[in-house]
């Protein structure tokens, strides 16, 4: 029987036990199995329950060639289709330790969990990206690697995330400090993807520090 979390490794599409898709099952482990691959490859590559609401998922970017921590809030009604609400989060990406919860970012220091606890919404943070300014650099860094952050954001994660929590095609992207400038050019990058770009949200949210 599949727990909550789960681990793909194959190659020519994604197969998982009929008993994933049941309505039954856990979140994390229908979310996996609904998961498709974006037209570039990315894709999940497993799905875990996280503290209270939030799952922990790890998404592979074809562009990237590493994966990416993505912490989600599904929607109140899982079984329905959702917008979707993507989260930003300011200089050091989130975290300087490469675990969320270690982090100063939307989940750790804003109300974002309970004000969305009772809403057809599904919330998806990235996790990573410090310094980037989530942009898709000219060349690799020596010391942090391959950054093609927009493409990951605009080309391959939404695709993922509709599939894997059945977005309803409505996004919407928010981000403080180093983010309140990206979420302009990602709208830009990918005409027509977002229907709504917020900058530096405290107004939305309860700053909790």
């Amino acid at each position: 029987m599949l727990g909550a979390a789960a681990v793909l490794a194959c190659s020519g599409g994604i197969s998982l036990a009929d008993s994933a898709r049941d309505a039954d099952a856990p979140i994390p482990v229908r979310a996996l199995a609904a998961a498709r691959q974006a037209p570039d490859g990315s894709r999940m590559l497993a799905a875990a329950q996280g503290p209270g609401r939030v799952l922990d998922l790890t998404v592979y970017s074809e562009a990237m060639g590493r994966t990416v921590p993505i912490e989600v809030l599904p929607a109140v009604d899982n079984s329905n289709p959702a917008p979707v609400l993507y989260l930003l989060n300011g200089v050091d990406g989130g975290t300087d330790t490469g675990v969320w919860s270690d982090g100063s970012n939307w989940l750790t220091k804003t109300d974002v969990e309970r004000f969305f606890a009772d809403k057809q919404v599904t919330v998806v943070m990235p996790v990573g990206g410090g310094g980037t300014f989530f942009a898709d650099w000219q060349v690799d860094d020596p010391v942090i690697g391959r950054q093609r952050w927009t493409t990951f954001l605009t080309g391959e994660l939404p695709s993922i995330i509709d599939s894997a929590f059945r977005g309803s095609g409505a996004n919407a992207i928010t981000g403080l400090s180093m983010a309140s400038s990206a979420v302009f050019r990602l709208a830009i990058a990918a005409p027509g993807l977002y229907r709504a770009i917020i900058r530096n949200c405290r107004k939305r949210f309860e700053y909790a520090a």
